[in-house]
This record gives C-alpha cells, sequence and structure tokens, in this order.
C-alpha cells in the first residue's frame, strides 16, 4: 500500500502596509481610504480598521471616514494574517473645509509619440479635505491626459498639462 502525502503551498505573509487617501475630513462627511499591501502576493490581504478617537472620527471595514468631532486622530490598518503589520494614518477633523493652496506638477518635458507618461501632483497643504483634481491638456490632438495624470502623446507639437483643483479654490 502506497501513502501520498501533498503540501500546501506555504502562505504569503505581508510585510508592508501604507494607507492612502487624504488626511482631513469635515465635520459630518466621510474620506475614503485604501490600502497597498506589500508583497501584492501575500496570501491574505484583509486588515481591520480602528480609529485612535471614535468621538472625533470613526473608521468602517472599508476604511470609510466620519469626522464626528473637531480634532486630531490616527487611523489604523493591521493585518489580519497574523504578521501584526500594523499601517497609521493621520486625519484632522475639522469644522470647515481645508481648501488647496497651491499643486505642483512632476513630468518629463518631453514624451515620444505613442508613449505614455504618469505625472504627480503634489498638493499644498497636505490635509486638503477634497484633494480631488481634474487634469485637463491644452490640445487632444497632441497629447492626452487622463483622470490619473496619465499622459499620453499622440502628435508632435506643444501641449500644457493642467491639474486643477475640484475644491471650489
Amino acid at each position: 500500500m502506497e501513502a501520498t502525502c501533498s503540501s500546501l503551498p506555504a502562505a504569503i505573509s505581508v510585510s508592508e502596509i501604507a494607507i492612502n487617501g487624504p488626511q482631513s475630513v469635515v465635520i459630518g462627511e466621510s474620506i475614503s481610504l485604501e490600502t497597498t499591501i506589500t508583497p501584492s502576493d501575500a496570501t491574505n490581504q484583509t486588515v481591520t480598521w480602528t480609529s485612535s478617537d471614535a468621538s472625533k472620527a470613526s473608521v468602517d471595514g472599508q476604511g470609510t471616514v466620519k469626522g464626528f468631532a473637531a480634532g486630531d486622530v490616527i487611523v489604523s490598518a493591521r493585518a489580519v494574517d497574523g504578521s501584526e503589520v500594523v499601517a497609521t494614518h493621520p486625519v484632522l477633523v475639522t469644522a470647515d473645509p481645508i481648501l488647496i493652496t497651491s499643486i505642483e506638477i512632476s513630468g518629463p518635458n518631453g514624451i515620444q509619440i505613442a508613449t505614455t507618461v504618469a505625472f504627480t501632483a503634489r498638493i499644498s497643504p497636505a490635509t486638503a479635505t477634497n484633494q480631488t483634481l481634474t487634469w485637463t491638456t491644452s490640445d487632444t490632438a497632441v497629447a492626452t491626459v487622463d483622470q490619473d495624470g496619465n499622459v499620453t502623446a499622440v502628435a508632435p507639437g506643444a501641449v500644457q498639462i493642467t491639474a486643477s483643483a475640484t475644491d471650489s479654490s
């Protein structure tokens, strides 16, 4: 009689969590936070969310933070795979929205035709309540840009790429 033995693949543990999203919320409003798990092929990528002060802001299982009272809170995401990896994210709860005062765009000065390059925007202050930007190009016949800042060159020429705040600032 033969016995066969099969082994299960080894579990891949979470080694790092990054929390992405706004750093401020207005009382009575909500913001969404997301996690980036490293390695990307970790076996269990589930996290539990907590707020350091639920009287100021709560956070649900999907990373949605709701503001209740003015002040600072720390939102945490903890891996549930047994690795005990935790990431924290500061959130300022305010009575009034914090408006964007400046946007700094980074990207190359030239792009080859049929090539796409990601442009990035740095918003000030970093705690602006609404960090949503609208990306535009001065000439779509020369280059297009999507709402994530990815610019694609389609023909020779010069264009201006613009990122505009959507928070009325």
